[in-house]
């Protein structure tokens, strides 16, 4: 059982509410499908609320005018309190959404706190970017010099909405990027996956002094109400995390009035492995198969391609891995394959399953709920052999334990098989030939790439992808920045 926070309401203009709306939300277990707790419906017309409080916080109130060092300590006041809050909010993550214990501790809490730390040195003391001083007829009066000096201002009203993966972790990034350049947010989480949000607010509200509405929370909110925020004129900034298609639907409502769009959206990475890479490495934890969160993560990399010669080796070792695979109760700490999210989820996944039997895969392992678990979204690490990237298993985003196996010939058949995609998010490059290695990477379209491993650099560095794996970067200084505009102020001395 989760320790829920005190507070199941939402947050606007820096006080807890009470909700218009008596329609209640389930939020499911999904190892159990027991019923945890349930939230308040958001409606359009709080939307419209929480949207006005943070423009009156950002036009009217001392945020976006607090000096640095005050808005750096309260942020790592944010950090902090939810550090000490890390085994509650662990807890309501593994419960709400089904990841493992050990996935759940490192990347979604941990890591995300870390990232606020993060943030908060971020947080520039100085906003001047660069100074340019010129002479003569574009730089200066004729007789004298001007001075340009580029500044970064924080973007203005941010509205967050976050998809139910990696809530925790992605609410916590969004926040401390926007909250560190001096912007005013309104965050809108998934209805079914949004307890772990709670604890940001109770944090911010209890343990800092964020002035009123710089911060706001929408509980249960659905796509009305992200309809509400990706179109409203007193938004500025969209920074949205989620599937492509309700990506393309957030940027035709932010057009109307031409915002800012962070989107990071789905994705099919290829995972390249030649003939004479080193298949300890490459195959070392999770064997290639896509068992992190039950595969539901836009950057996992779903699509084996492997060169001929190794091929039937690389399969036989993947199999072998995935007998091995302990599926059960996400809190136990030895457990590695928990539910899918929900039994939408688990039904969108089977129909993939199907799906991909029907085109003319070869299904060589899984593609169902093991016998053991009568119920829990559960669904077995599945294995697709004998694809061909005409079959929408190959280019459509499945979310799910599920990952095909492609075969190459030689390089250019395998940057040719990586790049076939309207996806560019992630992906990875093995060869024994580190020459060749960055030479494929550099010819695969896609945000970040992966060559011999994923490096040692953590997150510090620009995540996001290529054609329609979104727009925009996360993490580090590229992250803050998209919360900032640039400005150019031209002067002369007098």
């Amino acid at each position: 059982m989760i320790d829920p926070p005190r507070h199941v309401s939402h947050y606007i203009d820096g006080c807890w509410t009470d909700a218009e709306s008596h329609e209640m939300i389930p939020v499911v277990d999904p190892a159990t499908e027991a019923e945890l707790v349930r939230v308040p419906r958001a409606t359009p017309k709080e939307a419209d609320r929480a949207v006005r409080s943070a423009r009156a916080a950002f036009d009217e109130g001392s945020w976006p005018q607090m000096p640095p060092r005050k808005r750096r300590a309260i942020i790592r006041d944010l950090a902090d309190g939810l550090r000490r809050r890390r085994d509650r909010i662990a807890a309501t993550v593994i419960a709400q959404g089904g990841c493992t214990e050990r996935q759940t501790h490192g990347l979604q809490v941990d890591l995300a706190i870390d990232m606020l730390d993060r943030c908060a040195e971020l947080t520039a003391d100085d906003p001047v970017e660069s100074v340019v001083v010129a002479g003569g007829p574009f730089g200066g009066t004729a007789d004298g010099l001007g001075t340009t000096l580029v500044v970064r201002e924080p973007i203005g009203v941010v509205a967050a909405i976050t998809p139910f993966n990696f809530p925790f972790f992605l609410n916590a990034i969004k926040v401390g990027a926007a909250l560190a350049t001096g912007c005013t947010v309104v965050l809108k989480p998934t209805e079914y996956i949004c307890l772990d949000a709670l604890h940001i607010a109770e944090v911010l509200d209890e343990e800092t002094d964020l002035p009123s509405g710089a911060f706001n929370l929408l509980l249960g909110a659905g796509g009305d109400v992200g309809e509400v925020l990706a179109s409203h004129p007193m938004v500025d900034h969209v920074s949205f995390t989620g599937s492509t298609d309700t990506g393309r639907r957030v940027m035709g409502s932010a057009a109307q009035t031409i915002k800012r769009l962070t989107l990071e959206l789905g994705g099919k990475s290829a995972n390249v492995i030649f003939g004479d890479a080193d298949l300890d490495r490459a195959l070392a934890g999770d064997g290639a198969l896509v068992i992190s969160h039950c595969g539901q993560g836009c950057a996992q990399w779903t699509r084996v391609v492997v060169e001929d010669a190794i091929h039937d080796a690389v399969v036989e070792r993947m199999i072998r891995r995935a007998q091995t695979v302990v599926i059960g109760d996400p809190a136990h700490p030895a457990t590695e394959l928990g539910p899918l999210v929900s039994r939408a989820q688990w039904e969108r996944v089977s129909g993939y399953i199907r799906l991909g039997i029907e085109e003319g895969a070869t299904l060589a392992y899984g593609g169902s709920r093991p016998p053991e678990f009568d119920r829990g979204f559960y669904m077995a690490p599945t294995i697709f052999t004998d694809v061909r990237n005409h079959m929408r298993i190959a280019q459509e985003e499945i979310f799910g334990p599920v990952v095909t196996v492609q075969r190459f010939r030689d390089e250019e058949e395998a940057i040719r098989i990586a790049n076939d995609s309207i996806f560019g998010l992630n992906g990875a490059v093995w060869s024994g030939d580190l020459a060749r290695g960055l030479r494929v990477a550099s010819r695969i379209r896609t945000g970040v790439i992966n060559v011999n491993g994923r490096g040692d650099g953590g997150l510090d560095y620009p995540n996001g992808g290529f054609k329609q794996s979104g727009l925009g970067r996360e993490f580090g200084v590229w992250g803050v920045r998209e919360y900032t505009e640039l400005k150019a102020i031209r002067y002369n001395a007098l």
